[in-house]
């Protein structure tokens, strides 16, 4: 596993020498010490020790060749590989882990910074629930899942190219109900690492444009087709799909945020399933109705050049029988695919996990149009 590691983070530094132009390139390792956090009286496994765990990241530190980058404070984009160890190795075993990411510096001084990180990929899991080695794990019912971190940190540079960071964080590991068991993992630690500059982006590098606050002021209008699903019942069981509609009316805040409101409809065959299990209603048209969500929906989107993150928050009209509040939350991304590039109707694709309180429902991806 650490020879893997150490083979792919080669290869990056390797690939990184070999380019001509090093301005922005940044290497960090670090550690992690802390504790997975038992979220729900669900959860089964002990927790007899303490989470450890080694990262490792290469970061690009943007200084404003796209203009949307000075919009954004100049943003590091990066990719990070993780090893953890969750303190309980006959249970939950560890993970590996590789995530693309971002950090964004505040309060930038000459020696002190802040500094925010959020990161989202995929991690493998070496000890998942199974029916008869592994059946106290009902947490995490896959090897391979979704892993996101949020992490909040300041950092000290000792000299131009060196600089020590310490950073409270908090990691999730969750496969978004396509197999069940998935109450998920969380942990959160106290990660302090060494972070070294190889060209580090000076004061004069930043490259600052005078229109960069003009923005389209005009609302539009987005809609998605939605596929999701999950897993229900006994581990093993059957995979249901969900369909979804969205529609929304959006204006940009400004050239790097957007707000979207509107509506979106679902129809979640699990939820079919369960009132027929039950017999809830008399006829299957009644329970065909109340599988049936509408739900009014508020997201901002942070835009990234071509990407961008979604932070999405929904509100359903009547509690579904079979959820355990009538808000939830998606949190995901879209790519506008780099076409019809003089029009402002664009083609995107979409990403986003779904979840009640802390539990994933599903992970759902989506097609649609800006129009």
């Amino acid at each position: 596993m650490i020879k893997l590691i150490s083979t792919i983070l080669f290869s990056v530094i390797s690939t990184c020498l070999i380019a001509q132009n090093t301005k922005g390139i940044i290497f960090e390792s670090g550690f992690h010490y802390g504790t997975v956090i038992k979220h729900t009286k669900k959860f089964q496994p002990p927790i007899s020790g303490k989470t450890f765990a080694g990262e490792w990241s290469y970061y690009r530190n943007t200084y404003g060749k796209k203009d949307w980058q000075e919009v954004n404070h100049f943003p590091m984009f990066g990719v990070s590989f993780s090893y953890f160890n969750f303190g309980n190795n006959q249970d939950l075993g560890s993970a590996i882990a590789i995530r693309p990411s971002i950090n964004y510096r505040f309060l930038d001084k000459r020696f002190f910074y802040g500094y925010f990180h959020f990161s989202t990929g995929l991690a493998f899991l070496n000890k998942p629930y199974h029916h008869t080695r592994n059946r106290i794990n009902n947490v995490i019912g896959s090897k391979f899942n979704d892993i996101t971190v949020i992490r909040l940190g300041t950092g000290w540079r000792f000299n131009p190219n060196w600089a020590l960071q310490l950073a409270g964080t908090f990691t999730h590991y969750s496969n978004g109900g396509v197999t069940q068991p998935n109450l998920g993992i969380n942990t959160t630690t106290l990660f302090a690492s060494l972070v070294y500059s190889l060209n580090p982006v000076r004061k004069e590098d930043y490259i600052l444009r005078s229109d960069n606050r003009v923005f389209d002021k005009k609302i539009r209008f987005h809609q998605m087709l939605i596929l999701g699903g999950r897993e229900r019942g006994a581990p093993g069981g059957k995979f249901y799909p969900s369909y979804g509609y969205q529609f929304t009316v959006t204006r940009n805040l400004s050239r790097v945020n957007r707000l979207h409101a509107g509506l979106e409809f679902e129809y979640a065959t699990s939820t079919l399933e369960f009132l027929n299990h039950i017999g809830q209603f008399e006829t299957q048209g009644e329970r065909r109705r109340a599988a049936f969500r509408p739900s009014f929906i508020l997201a901002d989107e942070i835009i990234l050049g071509n990407f961008s993150i979604m932070l999405q928050l929904g509100i359903y009209f009547g509690q579904p029988l079979d959820v355990p509040w009538i808000v939830y939350a998606k949190l995901g991304g879209r790519y506008y695919l780099p076409i019809w590039k003089q029009s402002k109707n664009k083609i995107f694709v979409s990403g986003q996990m779904k979840s009640h309180k802390s539990v994933a429902e599903y992970i759902n991806i989506g097609v649609g149009v800006v129009f």
